[in-house]
């Protein structure tokens, strides 16, 4: 069963937690809690960067994804945001929690 995206919300545990370096197509992404550095996608760069002010639901970054690139049609934009969100996740950059009904109305 596909969960309800617009009760899910994703977060990044440690405000202030990355440094974004961006180039045309990549970003470099350093992490202070590790040291280490990785080359990201600007499309995990710009989750990266929404999330880090603060917390967003799956719906809410394919919205602000989409008004930068009007181009992409709606199902291309929320294809690429869960993906990503499934691998930064998996990698330990974001943490999600899901909401119940009760609170997200």
């Amino acid at each position: 069963m596909e969960e309800n995206t617009s009760n899910v919300y994703w977060f990044i545990e440690k405000s202030s937690r990355f440094v974004l370096k961006e180039f045309e197509e990549e970003s470099l992404l350093y992490d202070k809690l590790s040291g280490s550095t990785h080359l990201v996608d600007n499309v995990s760069a710009f989750i990266l960067s929404v999330l880090d002010s603060s917390s967003k639901s799956t719906g809410q970054l394919c919205e602000e994804l989409a008004s930068m690139a009007p181009d992409l049609a709606p199902n291309q934009v929320n294809f690429m945001v869960k993906s990503h969100l499934v691998s930064l996740e998996s990698q330990g950059f974001l943490s999600k929690t899901e909401l119940s009904d009760s609170f997200s109305s």
